[in-house]
């Protein structure tokens, strides 16, 4: 999972419980973003994609 720590439409704390109730979850905080934080930090993102994706 990946959510910005600004996010004002889905507070980050349901992605850190809901992540907590996935087996092998992982959760990316992406510092400073909002809800659209693949547009904000889109390199960011990818490098977590791409990391998670060659696993």
């Amino acid at each position: 999972m990946i959510t910005g720590t600004e996010d004002r439409m889905m507070d980050p704390e349901n992605s850190r419980l809901l992540a907590s109730r996935i087996p092998g979850a992982r959760l990316h905080l992406v510092e400073g973003a909002g809800h659209l934080f693949f547009q904000e930090r889109p390199q960011e993102v990818n490098e977590v994609l791409l990391e998670f994706f060659l696993d």
